[in-house]
């Protein structure tokens, strides 16, 4: 998952590289991808959750449709990194769900 975040260096990169060619994906959906994947195999999820991750995993054009922001800060702690979401406002009990779990 971390080196997915590291991508985005990466990704901009192989951007650049393309000069408007093609479209890439974004590192943020990338990593919400990863994320939900994650969610959706975990025993502690609920029914509802893990069945809407996977919905979300079966259609992946709605990744971006769900998720705005999706990135990691730094933290005063060097211990710890913190993920930020931003989601649209449809889409705000399904990343509660997430970070409940």
């Amino acid at each position: 998952m971390w080196g997915q975040i590291r991508s985005g260096v990466q990704s901009h990169g192989r951007c650049e590289a393309r000069a408007g060619a093609k479209s890439v994906v974004p590192p943020r959906i990338t990593l919400f991808i990863s994320i939900i994947k994650n969610v959706s195999q975990d025993k502690k999820a609920s029914e509802a959750l893990v069945t809407a991750c996977r919905k979300l995993l079966e259609t992946l054009e709605l990744v971006p449709k769900v998720v705005s922001v999706f990135k990691k800060s730094k933290t005063f702690d060097k211990t710890k990194t913190r993920l930020e979401a931003a989601v649209f406002p449809s889409s705000l009990l399904f990343l509660s769900e997430c970070v409940d779990l």
